[in-house]
């Protein structure tokens, strides 16, 4: 069943400091902090243009307020969720006449200072098929987006860039945690809520023919537990 908790959700996925520093207790007044030297906005343009020479190529670099900030490479559970949720979506493309899934491309959230974020699956509902799968940033919004939580800064963070695609206009994000095996759900319509893997999950109210049993997207692929063959 899913669990109501739009208030308590995003308050235990946001970081919470367990450590409060009296300065009037300090026998020496505090210091006053270095000022950091100022370096220029960037805008998406001039983002894209360097990001090729990032660590990683900038594959895990998106862009804040102008500066760039890079996430800890997926975990393992990355690729497992990515196969099966791109399996799901193909069935449903091909199925209906709805939209189409793009991956990994950028998503601007603000302008001056811009602010372009990568999640895993963009669904878009607008505009030619597939129009924007081959973009480094799309033209668009999408309708639906879906971020894989795979490592502990982007649990950390979610609440914030889920709150960030709300008020972008986006009316669907889902953040799917591989290590509990949960996906919160958060739209503008209604409180957030968290799917356990024994639920049956749909992408309403943006595609609500489209459903998947919560587990599924965890199930590993055949190959990846089966023995290398044996060599001669």
């Amino acid at each position: 069943m899913f669990e109501p908790s739009r208030s308590d959700m995003l308050a235990k996925l946001l970081p919470v400091s367990d450590h409060v520093t009296d300065l009037s207790l300090s026998s020496h007044p505090p210091r006053s902090p270095a000022r950091p030297m100022l370096q220029p906005l960037m805008t998406i343009e001039e983002f894209l243009d360097k990001r090729p020479d990032l660590p990683e190529s900038g594959q895990w670099t998106e862009l804040r307020d102008g500066a760039p900030v890079s996430f800890d490479p997926p975990g393992v559970d990355h690729g497992t969720v990515i196969l099966n949720l791109s399996k799901l979506l193909s069935e449903y493309v091909h199925q209906s006449d709805q939209g189409y899934a793009a991956f990994d491309v950028g998503v601007v959230l603000q302008r001056s200072p811009d602010f372009v974020v990568f999640p895993s699956v963009s669904y878009f509902l607008e505009g030619p098929r597939f129009a924007e799968s081959d973009n480094a940033v799309a033209t668009r919004p999408p309708a639906f987006v879906v971020e894989i939580l795979s490592t502990p800064d982007r649990q950390r963070e979610f609440a914030a860039r889920a709150g960030r695609y709300l008020e972008a206009g986006i009316p669907l994000v889902w953040g799917i945690v591989p290590t509990n095996q949960t996906v919160d759900v958060l739209t503008q319509t209604g409180p957030a809520r968290r799917a356990l893997r024994t639920d049956h999950l749909t992408a309403a109210p943006v595609l609500p023919e489209f459903g998947v049993a919560v587990a599924s997207l965890f199930v590993e692929p055949d190959w990846y537990s089966r023995p290398a063959p044996r060599k001669e």
